[in-house]
């Protein structure tokens, strides 16, 4: 589901749920945040990378 291509990624709910191995299929331009943690600190990296729009942004 991650892989689908969306204009807004919404993870809610789940920690952990973007990983290092999922940010790369990741499809999505903007990824808003809405539970604490969704996004695992290797896979932020690779977001950042893509130039992917998180909000919010944390850097770890």
């Amino acid at each position: 589901m991650i892989g689908l291509p969306v204009d807004i990624l919404f993870p809610a709910a789940l920690e952990n749920q973007i990983t290092a191995d999922t940010a790369g299929t990741l499809r999505a331009r903007i990824v808003a945040e809405g539970t604490s943690g969704p996004t695992m600190p290797e896979a932020d990296d690779i977001l950042v990378g893509r130039d992917v729009t998180q909000n919010p942004h944390v850097s770890y």
